[in-house]
């Protein structure tokens, strides 16, 4: 059994491929989370205080901040001094929210910062599989709790 296809040439093959991109592109905006980096050195009396003190203070004054979905803070492995944290941003307006509370991260490391600080934004995709996405979806409403409940209680029995 043969199957036929229609025309295949560049106009077809150049559709297609603008389609796929289009797709992807979509996919990848609707995904999309914005990530705010403050690069610093802390004080060398302070950096293990930041470490555990610093995640706290942020996620504490921005929790209700609308679009914020969480923060990570890193130190480096060779010099405990060189920390890195980086604000994640969701939501319709997550590039502008997260511009607009630069100020305030920056503010809540003053008490660690040795020098050196340096802000970057980037627009960050995280695979649907990653744990880290997880916690970054929107909540779940109650239907779908309940209905996710339900559904394992069927499992289970």
């Amino acid at each position: 059994m043969s199957r036929q296809f229609g025309p295949v040439g560049p106009r077809s093959i150049e559709k297609h491929a603008s389609q796929a991109r289009q797709s992807v592109q979509r996919e990848l905006e609707r995904d999309a989370v914005h990530a705010l980096s403050v690069e610093f050195v802390a004080k060398p009396n302070q950096a293990q205080r930041a470490q555990t003190a610093v995640p706290a203070a942020v996620s504490s004054t921005l929790r209700n901040v609308t679009g914020f979905a969480g923060c990570l803070v890193m130190s480096s492995d060779q010099e405990a001094r060189l920390m890195k944290v980086i604000t994640f941003w969701k939501g319709a307006e997550r590039g502008r929210r997260c511009m607009q509370n630069t100020r305030w991260i920056c503010k809540l490391l003053e008490p660690y910062l040795d020098g050196g600080l340096r802000c970057r934004t980037y627009i960050t995709h995280f695979p649907a599989s990653n744990l880290i996405s997880e916690r970054l979806a929107e909540p779940k409403g109650e239907e779908m709790m309940a209905s996710e409940r339900k559904a394992e209680e069927l499992c289970v029995a």
